[in-house]
């Protein structure tokens, strides 16, 4: 190969103009943003949005790693809890559901003791 500095060069000056063109990305996680407003499915799913609690209609889902031995024993369902409790505490989260609280509401002190 003659020349490979100008061929370095050259390659760079076009990598560095594709590059540049990331800083004009821009995420969006609202699928309602990226299609048409004027759309019927658009105006269906704002319609449900006003009659049904805010996400219910698209929730966002956690795993929490598996536990050794029964999931049922009370020292694993107020680590849960006490997870559940943390989330919910967090900025824009309305409601948290889980195995002590399948309804959105925490169960309390009823006998969930945190450990394990």
């Amino acid at each position: 190969m003659r020349r490979p500095k100008i061929h370095l060069v050259g390659s760079l000056i076009v990598l560095i103009a594709l590059a540049s063109t990331a800083s004009l990305i821009h995420f969006n996680y609202d699928d309602l943003k990226t299609v048409p407003q004027d759309v019927d499915s658009v105006k269906g799913f704002k319609a449900m949005d006003r009659h049904f609690p805010q996400n219910l209609m698209t929730p966002m889902n956690a795993l929490h790693p598996v536990i050794e031995g029964p999931c049922g024993h009370p020292a694993h369902l107020g680590d849960l809890e006490m997870m559940s409790r943390r989330i919910a505490d967090m900025p824009d989260i309305v409601m948290v559901r889980g195995l002590t609280g399948p309804t959105g509401a925490a169960q309390g002190d009823q006998g969930l003791v945190p450990g394990g």
